[in-house]
């Protein structure tokens, strides 16, 4: 079950309509199949992928041939021809289950890279949201700007008029003046701003050269994800984060390589056979022999003891890939909760208020029962509540987001 958590609903920049807009399904499908550290991961898999294939594979056998005794000069006649041609096979057999450490390690490796790509996708997944609901809050900060900026235009015209009618002071009218200026030096700023939120998704996407400008009008924003856990429903478990999992694969690949690294300690025999016609005494006689390297001096001890290292290592970052994944997923669950609230607070009360009084006040100003002092106050209040809402509503998004990526998840 799903729940509807905010609706951004922010209109488009003014003049943008008719270009195309990119969907946030769109953005989450492109960054997927062109994000750059996505192809890293899936590369890092198909390397994984084809150790696992070299692991299983066994020693290759060993052919050689040799002739010998060749007559390199003159002989008497009669003299019958020496030569002694040999050819002969080896094996290598490897011996106390290194092939099956092998393999085993090979596998954990391969299950690790699989856990580190998909816990991969979950993180950028969750960057493209947050990234994608800055870039339409930029945008629509933009338009609150230039809205704030046309109303204290028209209040500048409204001073003017006063001014003429000998009902304001000349310092007076110069405060609106410059009231109205500082918010078209803010719409400026603001749109700096979208362009690099734009920039930003851009890169996200795996765009090779981002310029910012051809997004087009960002589309409404209606973000859903999972409702708070029911108490009655199963617990989340930290070991279910692809993490987790890519860090308890590694512990245990550390595991068979320590179990490689002692079974090394065993001798590997080489069997040879070998035929050999030595011409014209011995023409055709066949041969076995077996060798194997004789552990005196060295069994392996250095390599036990850094396997060893390499394993208690690995069980430590399993430890703290859990702690990490609790650790997230309470931090998240208490910012979800702090942003749903501050969004109720600033749609539901604050700026329903604020548009209320700067109706008010605006009107009592324009008939003369107003001060300047306070429309300004007004304005400013108004315009610093209505970038709040858009501030919270990225927020709350993006909370959503963390959310879901902390606990192994995505946003439906």
């Amino acid at each position: 079950m799903a729940l509807l958590l905010a609706s951004m609903a922010l209109a488009a920049v003014a003049g943008e309509d008719s270009r195309p807009s990119l969907t946030l399904a769109e953005a989450r499908r492109l960054a997927l199949e062109r994000g750059w550290t996505l192809l890293s991961a899936k590369a890092d898999l198909e390397v994984a992928e084809a150790q696992r294939i070299a692991a299983r594979a066994f020693p290759n056998p060993q052919l050689s041939s040799s002739v010998e005794k060749l007559q390199t000069g003159s002989a008497p006649a009669g003299t019958p021809s020496a030569r002694d041609t040999t050819t002969a096979l080896s094996q290598l057999v490897e011996l106390g289950g290194k092939r099956g450490d092998r393999v085993r390690s090979a596998a954990a490796e391969a299950a690790a890279s699989g856990q580190r790509l998909e816990f991969t996708r979950t993180r950028l997944d969750a960057d493209v949201v947050k990234a994608y609901a800055a870039a339409l809050a930029a945008q629509e900060t933009v338009r609150i700007e230039r809205l704030s900026a046309a109303s204290l235009t028209r209040s500048a015209e409204i001073a003017e008029d006063r001014f003429k009618a000998g009902e304001i002071s000349d310092a007076e009218r110069e405060q609106v003046g410059i009231a109205a200026g500082r918010f078209e030096a803010d719409v400026r700023t603001a749109e700096a701003g979208a362009v690099q939120a734009r920039v930003a998704l851009q890169l996200l996407l795996g765009m090779p050269r981002p310029l910012g400008d051809d997004l087009g009008r960002l589309s409404t924003l209606i973000a859903a994800a999972a409702p708070p856990p029911d108490p009655s429903g199963p617990a989340w478990d930290g070991a279910s984060r692809p993490d987790v999992r890519a860090a308890a694969a590694e512990a245990d690949r550390a595991q068979a390589d320590l179990s490689l690294q002692k079974a090394l300690r065993v001798p590997d025999p080489t069997l040879l056979a070998q035929y050999e016609s030595e011409l014209p005494d011995h023409p055709h006689t066949v041969g076995f022999a077996v060798s194997l390297p004789v552990p005196l001096f060295y069994r392996n001890r250095g390599g036990i003891r850094t396997a060893e290292t390499v394993r208690d290592s690995a069980r430590r970052d399993l430890d703290q890939a859990e702690a990490r994944a609790w650790a997230e997923v309470t931090a998240s669950r208490a910012a979800w909760d702090a942003a749903l609230d501050r969004r109720r607070r600033v749609h539901g009360d604050l700026l329903p208020r604020a548009e209320k009084v700067e109706e008010m006040v605006a009107l009592a100003y324009r008939n003369g029962a107003a001060s300047l002092l306070e429309l300004l106050e007004a304005e400013r209040n108004l315009n610093e509540l209505r970038l709040a809402a858009v501030g919270t509503d990225a927020e709350t998004v993006a909370a959503a987001a963390d959310r879901a990526a902390a606990r192994g998840e995505v946003l439906p």
